[in-house]
């Protein structure tokens, strides 16, 4: 089976799971969300209740015995994804779950009870063939059920196409105070990993936690799926605080189904002094990576994101005088002369190796926060290339800058 062929089946399975729900007159079928590796997602409109407001939400679904990854099993590996959810419910800056009484995890994905899916697909043709001559009526074909659960809908889209979208446009850059703030999300993700809310169901009403470091140890959750898709813009939640303004979005990640605890060989092997901090090096790792994306936005040559295979020297100059670490970043964040160099030299460093020379999560978190009460004054912020290309960096530009190309931009 071709590629397109195959995605092509995965959508039609998709639809088939979608008219499960849709037999719900309340739930209307309003797209395709995507294919991942071990499962699709799909949107759906619910009707307002006397309990619920209108709204739209995500069912995520497995391929079962369709998953073109034969080596996974595609519906543990979505029950792997709920469990960390759930340990993750109430994180500012993930996705969260929704309860959604017509969601199941304990329904196989490889069987529909008597047969396969595939054999059931293939019975129903057989009979609609002998249908045609007339010798007996065809039978409906069973509604495809697969595990199944709900997770909230998030408004303006990936990090992926809002970077397309930019560079279709010929866009060279974003403000760097904008950058900062979009940083700060991607930095208390990694902060929720460290130190999961836990909640407990009975404890749990729909309540919104800001990501901050505490006095415990790490729990060594790896997200290990960070790519521009798995990062999402929605609405800022109404917490105290300005990191999301002026106006601004936050973002948050999602697709935790290779999510693991990262306490093992590999950590043993490349942080041995501090094997508990390896999970949030790792998971800062993968975020630096994404958001290069941003601050290169000029690019999407695919070429020019890859980490370097051998390190190679970084030197940088801050207060406390000058620095040289080896790392793994590409030439597209080290020679950016566009961005805060504060901003560019956080990420590079981020990208070090060995493991022991990258800053450590709290590190991170102290950096970002303080640069984003950065006024649009701040020295070194506005770079001799931006000033060139015509950045600004006032509320007003900040704010209108994510007005035309999120909130006012069509849809991708």
């Amino acid at each position: 089976m071709s590629a397109h062929e195959e995605r092509k089946e995965l959508r039609r399975l998709g639809k088939e799971v979608a008219s499960h729900f849709t037999s719900n007159p309340k739930f209307k079928f309003v797209g395709h969300a995507g294919l991942g590796r071990h499962g699709g997602t799909l949107i759906l409109s619910e009707e307002a209740s006397a309990e619920q407001e209108a709204r739209h939400i995500i069912i995520k679904y497995s391929y079962g015995s369709l998953s073109p990854d034969k080596k996974s099993d595609a519906d543990e590996d979505l029950r792997n994804e709920y469990r960390w959810l759930k340990r993750l419910r109430g994180a500012e800056h993930i996705g969260q779950l929704i309860d959604l009484a017509d969601c199941s995890l304990l329904i196989p994905g490889l069987s529909d009870g008597e047969d396969t899916y595939e054999e059931s697909v293939q019975r129903q043709k057989d009979e609609e063939a002998a249908a045609d001559d007339g010798s007996q009526p065809p039978t409906a074909a069973p509604v495809r059920r697969c595990p199944t659960f709900a997770l909230e809908y998030l408004t303006y889209g990936t990090m992926w196409n809002f970077h397309l979208k930019l560079f279709r446009s010929g866009q060279l850059w974003i403000p760097s105070r904008l950058l900062w703030r979009i940083w700060l999300c991607m930095v208390r993700q990694c902060v929720g990993m460290a130190f999961p809310p836990d909640i407990p169901d009975d404890e749990y009403v729909g309540q919104v936690i800001r990501e901050v470091m505490q006095d415990k140890p790490y729990s060594s959750i790896a997200q290990n799926s960070s790519h521009a898709e798995n990062f999402m813009f929605s609405v800022a939640a109404d917490l105290p605080g300005n990191e999301h303004e002026p106006d601004l979005p936050m973002v948050k990640i999602i697709d935790f189904g290779r999510g693991k605890i990262e306490d093992g060989e590999a950590a043993q092997r490349r942080l041995p002094e501090n094997i508990v901090e390896y999970a949030s090096k790792k998971n800062l790792f993968g975020a630096a990576q994404v958001m290069m994306r941003l601050c290169c936005v000029y690019t999407i040559e695919e070429d020019s994101f890859n980490i370097r295979r051998s390190t190679v020297p970084y030197t940088w100059t801050d207060a406390s005088g000058s620095h040289t670490i080896q790392t793994r970043a590409p030439d597209v964040i080290i020679q950016n002369a566009i961005v805060d160099p504060q901003l560019r030299h956080l990420l590079v460093r981020i990208m070090a190796h060995p493991y022991a020379s990258k800053p450590s999560l709290r590190d991170v978190l102290n950096e970002t926060e303080i640069a984003i009460t950065h006024g649009p004054d701040h020295p070194g912020l506005l770079t001799e290339n931006a000033a060139l290309l015509g950045v600004f960096e006032t509320d007003y530009c900040v704010e209108s800058f994510m007005q035309h190309w999120l909130y006012d931009a069509p849809e991708s």
